[in-house]
């Protein structure tokens, strides 16, 4: 069973919202009943809920048992970095990068062992990686992000899943990924209970790598200063534990080997895989702009699912605008109230339309160039003067046309697509590659997009 883990990782960071559940805790109360005082056998059943209830009152963070020593070799990665790096047009210098740092510990682990090998498990390729999803550097990043990311950047190799014990079984579950070889990564809910650096303080979520157990202590790497740290197993599970008020969750990410064998997809399958993961973007950005005679066109348009459609722009001289408000969305174009839709309708169609834009090619070939993965197809001169025509717009002569989608190799998502023209009029061939001469032009669209 999948749970949404429901806390933000770091500092303004990622809600998954939603109440966990975890197997084996149900809602619990005394009942309203008379009860028969002279009854040995009530007596004791009341006595044994008494004493359970204390005892999870005083040790909410789970039973404290003899635990076996089990240490693994996890290199510590520090979360925090100089220089500042760009990401989503600010500055990162890794303050709530506590995830993606934990996910490098874990991987160089298992490149150590022998689990993991041919794959770019450096602390800045996989932050990047997970910074290409979730763009604003303030915002931390969910467990769900990893869980999409990770096949990609271990070649299919490695699998996460989202830990989600209790009280009774979360000291056999790390004891458990730590015999097999797997570090285990905990989402403290609390930074401020764990032992190490002053921190602010402040009850910010903050992951960290278990890296074993070791005479009754937990030794976990803290990314924050990339430093290990040793806390009795019980200190460690009440800074681990979430309490609701059905119970007590411990949740992280666990890894594995991923049983599907790495295969390599068709531009077909890479392209329907990429218009999945656009159909499933709760917020995106989309700027536009042209280099064509004729066809001038600039502008933004910000897509939040399921109802909000706001933005402005130009496009061969003609402006538009369209913005959402009590759930309507209003159409103008030069000013003029073209129309008023439902909100999520409009939405809904203009995704529609966006996601249809790759069906005009065909032929379609992909190339990858270190984190862009290019998709080009042809598109036939009478999709192209359809689709130009819709804009009340014209295409001299009869140019060569082709569709560039640069896709995000991990998460999917496009970066933009661009329409691109030409006109040759001077053909050659050079060590057998044909050459062509004359002007050309491109109308594109480029997106931002976020994880929220």
């Amino acid at each position: 069973m999948r749970h949404d883990w429901p806390l933000p990782v770091d500092r303004g960071g990622e809600s998954f919202g939603g109440r966990i559940r975890p197997y084996g805790w149900g809602k619990t109360g005394l009942a309203r009943k008379p009860m028969n005082w002279q009854n040995s056998k009530t007596t004791l059943a009341l006595l044994c809920g008494i004493v359970l209830a204390l005892v999870l009152a005083v040790v909410p963070a789970g039973l404290v048992g003899a635990a076996k020593d089990v240490v693994l070799p996890v290199p510590p990665v520090e979360q925090r970095f100089k220089p500042p790096e760009p990401a989503g047009g600010r500055s990162d210098s890794g303050k709530v990068n506590c995830l993606p740092a934990s996910v490098a510990m874990t991987l160089q682990t298992l490149e150590k062992e022998g689990k993991l090998s041919g794959s770019a498990t450096d602390y800045p390729t996989i932050r990047r990686a997970f910074r290409r999803v979730v763009t604003n550097p303030a915002d931390g990043i969910g467990v769900r992000v990893a869980e999409m990311l990770v096949p990609s950047l271990t070649n299919n190799a490695v699998k996460p899943t989202e830990l989600v014990t209790d009280t009774t079984h979360w000291q056999s579950a790390i004891e458990r990924e730590l015999s097999a070889g797997y570090p285990v990564i905990a989402i403290i809910p609390d930074w401020t209970l764990l032992a190490g650096p002053s921190r602010a303080k402040v009850p910010f979520a903050h992951a960290v790598t278990i890296a074993g157990l070791k005479n009754g202590n937990v030794l976990y790497n803290d990314p924050w200063d990339g430093v290990q740290y040793s806390m009795p197993i019980k200190d460690f599970g009440k800074a681990w534990a979430l309490k609701w008020p059905d119970g007590v969750v411990f949740g992280g990410l666990t890894f594995s080997p991923n049983s599907q064998s790495p295969k390599t997809s068709t531009p077909e399958e890479v392209l329907a895989e990429s218009i999945t993961a656009m159909r499933k973007l709760p917020l995106l950005a989309i700027e536009t702009e042209s280099s064509l005679m004729g066809l001038g066109a600039s502008g933004k348009l910000t897509i939040a699912r399921p109802g909000s459609l706001d933005g402005k722009g130009s496009l061969a001289g003609v402006t538009w605008s369209v913005a959402t408000a009590n759930g309507y969305a209003d159409f103008r174009v030069q000013g003029q109230a073209i129309g008023v839709v439902p909100a999520s309708d409009a939405v809904a169609a203009t995704l529609d339309s966006l996601v249809a834009l790759p069906s005009y090619a065909s032929d379609w070939k992909q190339r990858q160039e270190e984190d862009h993965l290019w998709l080009e197809g042809q598109l036939s001169t009478d999709a192209l003067e359809d689709a130009v025509r819709r804009l009340g717009a014209e295409i001299p002569g009869k140019p060569h046309a082709r569709l560039l989608l640069d896709v995000d190799p991990a998460s999917k998502v496009w970066r933009e697509l661009r329409v691109v023209l030409s006109w040759p009029f001077v053909q050659s061939t050079v060590l057998g590659r044909k050459i062509e001469f004359g002007p050309s032009g491109s109308v594109g669209l480029k997106f931002q997009v976020e994880w929220n």
